[in-house]
């Protein structure tokens, strides 16, 4: 009986979560279904994790599941910050951006290259990014900061899609919101660029744990994880 439960709440929760997401984007025009490709991300996230603790999901509403998901998203990003703090004389994750800082469209795109600048970004931004140092570290992803006139607007995850692509996973303004079209066109051209110097480069990006990457970066600036403010 043990083994039968989490999966008959895996299954009603996915069950849920699809029939919420059609019921929502029937008839949703653009900018709608914009909004909710946005949403649809984190919520997977949550649906999951809330499978894995055999919980239902219990929403009856697409907004209400969405409600739920975000806050889930504040209690790891707080929980996980407590974790950093407690350990801040323990070493730290970091790890080289082939592509330093950059400006696309009037924004300005800073790589983020150790887990005390995701953690500050996370704060400042009231969303997860704090969650993602193991993957960048992994080489997995890389998180950029899009700013506007030295104000934080977004942040941008890109991942190695392999054979030398990088796409954008999800890009988040405040408390996990939606981004403008602009926004999402400059993480884009991240992306893009990125992936041009990956396959310049010729080689896997490697990792660090607790030491400062070496001069890999490309662009106007270079960053080291000096430790939170080093962007400001």
């Amino acid at each position: 009986m043990g083994e039968w439960e989490p999966s008959r709440t895996r299954e009603q929760n996915v069950r849920t979560a699809i029939t919420l997401f059609l019921r929502e984007a029937e008839g949703a025009g653009r900018e709608k279904l914009f909004e909710i490709r946005q949403d649809t991300h984190d919520i997977i996230d949550y649906v999951r994790n809330a499978s894995r603790r055999n919980e239902s999901v219990g929403a009856k509403t697409w907004g209400g599941l969405r409600k739920a998901s975000e806050r889930w998203h504040r209690e790891q990003a707080a929980f996980w910050a407590d974790v950093r703090r407690a350990n801040r004389k323990g070493g730290i994750l970091a790890w080289n951006s082939l592509l330093g800082e950059n400006e696309a469209l009037g924004f300005q795109l800073i790589p983020l290259t150790d887990e005390w600048q995701l953690l500050e970004e996370s704060e400042e931004m009231d969303h997860c990014v704090a969650d993602y140092g193991p993957g960048c570290a992994s080489g997995h992803s890389r998180i950029f900061s899009i700013r506007q006139d030295g104000k934080r607007v977004a942040a941008t995850q890109i991942a190695n899609w392999g054979s030398g692509s990088w796409r954008v996973q999800q890009t988040r303004g405040r408390n996990n919101g939606p981004v403008g079209g602009k926004v999402e066109q400059a993480a884009l051209s991240a992306a893009s660029a990125y992936t041009k110097l990956w396959k310049q480069e010729g080689a896997e990006h490697r990792s660090w744990t607790g030491g400062k990457p070496g001069p890999e970066q490309h662009g106007p600036e270079q960053h080291g994880p000096e430790g939170p403010g080093e962007n400001e």
